[in-house]
């Protein structure tokens, strides 16, 4: 039966938290714990590692929110004087302060 090879997340081991974290805790635990004792650790260790990523996430979708953001003040796309007056006609306070439930 063929295999098929697709792409599951979008990082790999170039990003330094993944080497530290999943490369370096998996060899000390091959070290450590053998057979079911293996398994367990895993079984418990998944949490962390969800969560690792949706801070990764996290990350990446703030760094990008900001970028655009600046893009959009440097080239005065968002924002205009009136009657001396500046007026912001976007601004990015809900993503920055999206917090999941």
């Amino acid at each position: 039966m063929p295999f098929h090879i697709h792409k599951v997340l979008d990082f790999g081991t170039t990003e330094p938290w993944v080497a530290r974290l999943w490369l370096g805790i998996f060899q000390f635990r091959d070290f450590v714990y053998t057979g079911t004792k293996r398994l367990a650790f895993d079984q418990k260790y998944v949490p962390i590692l969800d969560n690792l990523y949706e801070c990764y996430r996290a990350m990446i979708l703030l760094h990008k929110t900001i970028a655009e953001h600046e893009t959009k003040v440097s080239s005065q796309e968002i924002f205009h004087v009136q009657n001396g007056n500046f007026m912001v006609t976007e601004n990015i306070d809900t993503q920055m302060s999206h917090r999941r439930t």
